[in-house]
């Protein structure tokens, strides 16, 4: 055997599509990891043909890893293995190309055309359409979350977002009116609006799990994939995994002694991607921290500048203000001065009677009289 990556590895790594697909294509494994993750009881699973989908000439093929209909709901799993800007929106479009491709399946019904005669038609039945839980299987990503196992998006009245926004929420005098009327709309089911909420997204981020301390239902099952990432895996490294029955199918079909040479090129390859994705990321990391130090030190400026823009302003404004208060006071002043000398030499007044008038003293009369 040619001397490759996993080569000399117990296990192929469970995160790698070809090996994930290997694995999940089994409906036994699939029903049991579903069952573990959304702790539920599964009646029934059955896989959807896997052939590839392409819903219009402009389309891109879809092709998933796994689609299912378990106990009256549509299941994809999907993984993600490295980080793409993407993800959100490659995902949601899977999410509603599971619900789209029902279109395939519906039942047809008959509708009165005429009331005034027997007349009928045959249309979609709509109401057979089913919910979607997608869960997006994420590697090494964690959508900027640390703390959760995984996010899980609905759709909920856009109004109970809006409330949930606000930054003042709790202080509203009628808090306990709002909440009402929120749950009030959660829970209308009018012509089955409930089935909104029923559809899930589920981000699944094995990168915590791994290192959460509260060992989940599903937990071993990111763990064991963890492990199969070592290039250097070793049997001792499952031992925990071989007793049970599952898990020890899982590594029946992930045992690289069985592996073909094409199969170890396949992991040399996603490797080297990976690793060449990684210095990428590493490089563009590099050039965000040197643009952001840069970005750092041009705002420090502008703002230093906006500082001394706003001290000038400040600095003129309080000019102006004390010149303008300077020309009232003059104006004020020159107003008394002739208003001493018409009391004084038109009017005749002493100038202790001018001094009581104005409410002034006899000093600042005798003063102005001496100029």
């Amino acid at each position: 055997m040619k001397n490759k990556k996993y080569s000399k590895a117990y296990l192929a790594p469970l995160n790698f599509d070809r090996f994930f697909k290997k694995v999940f294509s089994d409906t036994n494994i699939a029903k049991h990891f579903i069952e573990d993750f959304l702790d539920i009881e599964i009646q029934s699973i059955q896989p959807y043909n896997s052939g590839k989908k392409r819903l219009t000439d402009n389309a891109q093929i879809v092709e998933f890893d796994y689609r299912c209909k378990i106990d009256g709901k549509e299941v994809i799993i999907d993984m993600q293995q490295w980080y793409k800007q993407d993800i959100v929106y490659r995902f949601y479009i899977y999410h509603c190309l599971n619900t789209v491709l029902q279109l395939e399946d519906l039942p047809l019904k008959k509708v009165l055309v005429d009331k005034s005669k027997p007349e009928y038609k045959e249309i979609n039945s709509y109401d057979t359409v089913l919910p979607v839980v997608t869960i997006i299987w994420l590697v090494d990503d964690t959508l900027n979350n640390s703390k959760n196992d995984y996010l899980s998006f609905t759709l909920l009245p856009e109004k109970a977002k809006d409330f949930f926004m606000q930054t003042n929420v709790w202080q509203h005098k009628d808090i306990e009116e709002q909440v009402k009327e929120i749950v009030t709309l959660l829970k209308n089911n009018n012509k089955n609006l409930q089935f909104l909420q029923k559809n899930r997204l589920m981000f699944v981020f094995q990168k915590n799990i791994v290192k959460n301390p509260k060992i989940a239902r599903y937990s071993h099952w990111f763990d064991f994939a963890e492990k199969t990432k070592k290039t250097e895996n070793k049997k001792s490294d499952f031992t925990d995994f071989i007793q049970h029955p599952v898990m020890k199918e899982v590594m029946r079909r992930l045992l690289c002694s069985n592996l073909t040479d094409a199969d170890l090129d396949y992991i040399n390859n996603e490797v080297e991607n990976k690793e060449a994705m990684a210095r990428y990321d590493e490089s563009r990391v590099r050039e965000a921290e040197n643009d952001g130090i840069e970005a750092v030190r041009i705002e420090k400026n502008k703002r230093e500048e906006a500082e001394l823009k706003m001290q000038k302003a400040e600095k003129e404004k309080h000019e102006e203000k004390v010149k303008r208060n300077k020309a009232e006071q003059e104006k004020k002043q020159a107003e008394i001065d002739s208003k001493i000398l018409k009391l004084k030499f038109i009017n005749k007044l002493d100038n202790e009677t001018i001094a009581k008038k104005l409410k002034i003293t006899i000093q600042y009369i005798e003063k102005i009289l001496n100029i």
